[in-house]
């Protein structure tokens, strides 16, 4: 067995901000903030391509009506499928999608909290062992 990262072809085809909450009152205070992330991935074994759905909340507990809420999908394609299975994708490959999916979930959410009271708001870095 080789230890070798199987060459994939890993194509990201699209973004989709399929949805977006905000409640943000009115405080220009510095606030702590907490995010709340799911990451799911799905596998069409018949088409190559790979879904990951992205749910990220924040929220404050210093005030309780500051809420903010988006949803991403990313399509991705895929030439090799070797060793994918319908319900277990492979590590190094989930890898790979995070590093795409995390990075550009983090831009997408600097990019929708310019302008309000979380765009001073520090991002977390996800580790990937929280994934």
């Amino acid at each position: 067995m080789t230890t070798d990262k199987i060459k994939r072809g890993l194509k990201l085809v699209s973004i989709q901000l399929v949805g977006s909450d905000f409640n943000m009152p009115a405080v220009n205070e510095k606030q702590s903030y907490k995010y709340d992330h799911s990451f799911n991935f799905r596998y069409n074994t018949d088409g190559q391509k790979i879904v990951a759905l992205v749910e990220v909340k924040t929220t404050s507990s210093d005030l309780e009506d500051l809420k903010a809420q988006l949803n991403l999908n990313f399509l991705f394609t895929i030439d090799n499928v070797e060793g994918i299975k319908k319900d277990e994708l492979p590590r190094d490959l989930v890898a790979d999608l995070n590093k795409v999916v995390v990075g550009t979930t983090r831009g997408i959410m600097f990019n929708h909290y310019r302008g309000t009271l979380l765009h001073n708001a520090l991002l977390p870095i996800v580790p990937d062992i929280e994934l």
